[in-house]
């Protein structure tokens, strides 16, 4: 523990008020015989210990549990009745194993009463509770931004049968190339009109290379996201895949886009999900149209299909872990996800029906603000 919890300092100065405490030292034990002082309240004195110093203790103040009298631990407690100190309470981190030591002292000095202690003791397992939750919150997070690097990477894995191909393409025209040049490498109209071809080739690969790695790996910012780059993005990896399922997949979007206060992954997480979503949902010869525009506070992205569209009453549902409208199908988290995300950065996302029939799915998001 490196600070208190947020809220805990009132704790400790409702404590000083409400009690005949008049100053308590906040330790966090090291090891076992050494403490760190973490916070000082209450009056001074001439015999205060400096915040961040480090104070050697006896095993028996800081192994011990629960409040007690300085004067019951005997020498163990001379070096904080040294301090001036009457009382301490020592409570423990289950998760984490550290351990906390309340050092009080009494109105003048005097010894602390039992409800003192007692309050003493209920302010100690107080601070480690705190500190308890910041962990378990702190994982959490961690954990959550696992769960959206695994689905950033499960929309790529589906679609490596894609990504093949459309290397493949590219490399067949370099190894045509390379077949000739020993027997034509002279050839002038060889040189002009196959050599940037095949170069025109190469940088493609590179650039779909670039462009699943992009999506694969996390971005250093946390918002400022170009919606042509990231909709750009999403349409070239999806370009096999559309045309393998014989349905067009068009983008249509305002010229100028303010930046979108969300991250450039994740922007290109949802609309990864929501289109490869709107091409299973699509019949052959259909259309999946991504258009955005924007207002003076707003982006909107819109995702359309000519699919059979989602019933009203299951349009809620559709956001939830697992939830398929196929039956017997067992759905995935895209969507619960995607919709996490647009909340997190201030958005949302909804589905209502196209206007020629179909599902279409509307995020939104805050533009960027300049600081």
């Amino acid at each position: 523990m490196d600070a208190l919890p947020e809220g805990f300092s009132r704790r400790l100065d409702t404590l000083l008020r409400d009690t005949a405490i008049e100053r308590i030292v906040v330790l966090v034990c090291e090891d076992d015989d050494l403490a760190r002082v973490l916070a000082d309240y209450g009056a001074a004195d001439a015999g205060a210990v400096a915040v961040g110093a480090v104070l050697s203790l006896p095993r028996a103040c800081t192994r011990r549990s629960g409040p007690c009298e300085i004067a019951d631990l005997g020498e163990a407690g001379k070096p904080l009745a040294d301090l001036g100190f009457s009382g301490l309470a020592v409570a423990s981190n289950a998760t984490s194993g550290s351990r906390v030591v309340l050092a009080a002292r009494g109105e003048r000095g005097r010894a602390l009463r039992p409800r003192d202690l007692a309050e003493l003791g209920s302010a100690a397992q107080h601070l480690v509770a705190g500190d308890d939750r910041a962990g378990i919150a702190s994982r959490l997070e961690s954990l959550d931004e696992q769960v959206c690097r695994l689905d950033r990477l499960a929309a790529l894995g589906g679609l490596v049968a894609e990504i093949v191909h459309e290397i493949r393409n590219p490399l067949v025209s370099v190894k045509t190339l390379l077949e000739l040049l020993p027997e034509q490498g002279d050839d002038p109209e060889l040189l002009e009109n196959f050599l940037p071809v095949a170069l025109d080739e190469i940088r493609r690969v590179e650039r779909l290379l670039e462009n699943v790695l992009s999506h694969a790996r996390p971005s250093a910012g946390s918002g400022g996201a170009d919606v042509h780059d990231a909709i750009a993005s999403v349409t070239q990896l999806l370009s096999q895949r559309a045309r393998a399922s014989v349905v067009s997949l068009e983008s249509d979007c305002e010229d100028a886009l303010p930046a979108a206060a969300i991250g450039e992954d994740e922007l290109r997480q949802v609309l990864l999900n929501l289109c490869i979503n709107a091409l299973d949902a699509s019949p052959q010869n259909g259309r999946v149209r991504i258009a955005a525009s924007s207002s003076h506070d707003a982006l909107r992205i819109e995702v359309s299909d000519e699919g059979p569209g989602v019933p009203s009453e299951l349009r809620e549902k559709l956001f939830e872990p697992f939830f398929s409208t196929k039956d017997g199908a067992t759905g995935g988290l895209g969507l619960a996800i995607s919709r996490r995300i647009a909340s997190a950065c201030g958005g949302r996302l909804t589905v209502g029906d196209g206007s020629s029939g179909g599902a279409v799915f509307q995020l939104e998001v805050p533009v960027e603000r300049a600081d």
